[in-house]
This record gives C-alpha cells, sequence and structure tokens, in this order.
C-alpha cells in the first residue's frame, strides 16, 4: 500500500489559528483573549523547547499583541495544529465543559509532545559552559 501524506494544517500566524478554532468551536470569546492564551503558550515553547538550543541563544521571547498578529509562530506548520487544539481546550475550560476540555486537552499535549520530541532530535542542546579545567 502507498503511503499517504498527512494534510499539513498551514497555520502561519495567530489570526489564522484564532479563525480555525473559531470555526471548529464557535465561541464568545475575544480574539485578545485568544491571543493573550497563544501567547502564554509560545512563552511555555519559548521556555521549555526553544531557549534551551544553541542556535536560539540571542532569541528573546516578549509575548503577543493585538499590533502583532500576523507575526510568525514559534511552532512550524507542521505541528502549528496544537495552536487550534490548544485554543480550543482554553474554550472549554473557560465554558465549564470539562467532558470536552479533557479530551481536547489530551489531544493538544499529544501534538505538543509530538513537536518537542522533533525539535530535540533536530537541534543542537546548549552546552554547558566549562569555567577553569
Amino acid at each position: 500500500y502507498p503511503l499517504r501524506r498527512q494534510r499539513q494544517m498551514c497555520i502561519r500566524d495567530r489570526q489564522e489559528a484564532i479563525e480555525k478554532a473559531d470555526r471548529l468551536r464557535p465561541n464568545r470569546f475575544s480574539d485578545m483573549e485568544k491571543i493573550e492564551w497563544l501567547s502564554m503558550l509560545d512563552g511555555q515553547v519559548y521556555d521549555e523547547v526553544i531557549s534551551r538550543y544553541e542556535e536560539n541563544v540571542d532569541v528573546v521571547f516578549d509575548g503577543y499583541d493585538e499590533e502583532h498578529m500576523n507575526e510568525d509562530l514559534l511552532i512550524p506548520d507542521t505541528y502549528a495544529k496544537v495552536y487550534v487544539d490548544y485554543l480550543m481546550a482554553q474554550i472549554d475550560f473557560y465554558n465549564r465543559d470539562m467532558g470536552m476540555y479533557n479530551n481536547q486537552i489530551a489531544v493538544f499535549s499529544n501534538g505538543y509532545q509530538d513537536f518537542k520530541n522533533w525539535y530535540i532530535r533536530n537541534h543542537m542542546p546548549m552546552q554547558p559552559k566549562r569555567t577553569g579545567v
């Protein structure tokens, strides 16, 4: 049987992630609230993953605001579905739908772990600085 390529969800920026989540999970939350959620997630991505690798020594993450809606997200397109999954989980959480939240956060967690595993395999970790041997 021929291998089928998994269809990629191409999400380049916060607005695309928000629009996709809104289509899949209609809600009453503002775009600004969703930008804050995405900023928290990318802050976590930066702290847990990106900042620990040599090529990112000079990279700083200051969060997002409404003026920077179209900047690239930190997670590459191959794994960008995690942004939509995270937004939908947050929507479920704040709507107090714990059944939906538990399912959605599990989907998010699996995708996020896949991203972290890929990143670790493909990037050089920060080396400890040696002082006076």
